[in-house]
């Protein structure tokens, strides 16, 4: 990408990485770490076309959260979701494709959330 002078990576961050979620300590720690790269990566890959951003998904239906959850939390949490219900992994796919695209040619160094409205 530096030497195409051109390029978009997108680096996958969580809503704990932005926020205290309870039980989530050290993925959140490690989620933030990811932004900080993110930021960092974004000022030193500037000068060269190439943007770093992040998404930070918030609960998600994967497998890892429905079975290590359950599905009572699962409805717990959704319903402090604004847009009542935790995301599907597709839910996330536009704003990867639009960050891989030309449409966010000056975006670099965001973590923009992906979580279902502000909570």
């Amino acid at each position: 990408m530096v030497e195409q002078r051109s390029g978009s990576i997108i680096n996958i961050s969580s809503l704990s990485g932005t926020k205290p979620v309870a039980l989530e300590a050290a993925a959140g720690a490690a989620k933030a770490g990811v932004n900080q790269l993110t930021r960092a990566f974004a000022i030193a890959w500037a000068p060269y076309n190439v943007r770093v951003n992040a998404i930070a998904p918030g609960l998600t239906l994967t497998a890892r959260a429905t079975k290590g959850l359950g599905p009572e939390l699962v409805e717990k949490y959704s319903r402090d979701i604004p847009l009542g219900r935790a995301a599907r992994p597709e839910d996330h796919l536009g704003l990867a494709m639009f960050l891989a695209s030309d449409a966010s040619a000056f975006i670099t160094g965001a973590i923009i959330p992906s979580d279902g409205g502000p909570q």
